[in-house]
Order: structure tokens, then C-alpha cells, then sequence
């Protein structure tokens, strides 16, 4: 009885600290973006949490306003439209994501010679560094 009680209690402190950190790093996370929304060097900052389907915008949250506009993809050969954006569970529960298949985002250019260069993506994020690009 006394292995059964503590096998459980091993297996309830995972639990609960595992559920911790991932509070932690949402709410890292969280702070991050709100800096980032505020640095006036950042030239372009998508986070897709407002994203509903595939004609909701992505706003651009830094200072540029350069929104991004979901593109289906369309066979050339047979002209069938493929609208396959699929809003998803983020990292974290309270955090939105999507999914594309076929289809792209479209926003407008942006030069980005002698600029830094990071883009998040997969399940990996930012936190990766194979995940940050720099010039």
C-alpha cells in the first residue's frame, strides 16, 4: 500500500509540474510578445491568435500595419481551389495556431537587407535556435 501511495504521489507532482511549466513558458511567452509588440525596431510581428479561418487577417502587431491575407492554393490543371487553412492548438492551450497545406500567406515586401531575421515555426517555436535566422 505504501509503494501504491507513493507511485501516485510521484505521478500527481509531475502533473502538477509539468501543468506549471507550461504556465511558465505561455506566460513568458506572453511578455515577449507584448515587448516585441512595443519595440519600434520591429519591422513586421504576426502572432496568428486572432485567426478564425481562412479570411480572418493576421494583423500585423509591430508599428508597420502590414497585415497578411490567407491564399488558397489553386491547381493549375484542374482549377480546383484547395481552401485547407485549419486553425490549431498552439503550443500551449491558450495559444491558436494554424495549419496550411496547400495554401500561403500574402503581405506586402519587405527589404530586409542588413536586418536580423527571426520567423517561429512548427511545434519548436522561437525557442529553437534552428528556428532563428540572423544575418
Amino acid at each position: 500500500m505504501r509503494r501504491v501511495s507513493g507511485i501516485l504521489l510521484a505521478v500527481l507532482m509531475s502533473v502538477v509540474l509539468n501543468l506549471h511549466a507550461e504556465n511558465e513558458g505561455y506566460r513568458q511567452w506572453t511578455e515577449r510578445r507584448d515587448s516585441l509588440k512595443k519595440d519600434p525596431s520591429v519591422a513586421r510581428y504576426y502572432t496568428f491568435e486572432d485567426v478564425e479561418n481562412s479570411k480572418s487577417t493576421v494583423k500585423d502587431l509591430g508599428t508597420n500595419g502590414a497585415n497578411l491575407a490567407f491564399i488558397p492554393y489553386t491547381d493549375k490543371a484542374t482549377k480546383m481551389v484547395y481552401d485547407d487553412l485549419q486553425v490549431v492548438e498552439g503550443r500551449w492551450k491558450e495559444k491558436k495556431a494554424v495549419r496550411l497545406d496547400r495554401g500561403y500567406y500574402q503581405g506586402p515586401s519587405l527589404n530586409i537587407e542588413n536586418k536580423q531575421f527571426s520567423a517561429g515555426y512548427g511545434s519548436g517555436g522561437m525557442d529553437r535556435e534552428a528556428n532563428r535566422l540572423r544575418k
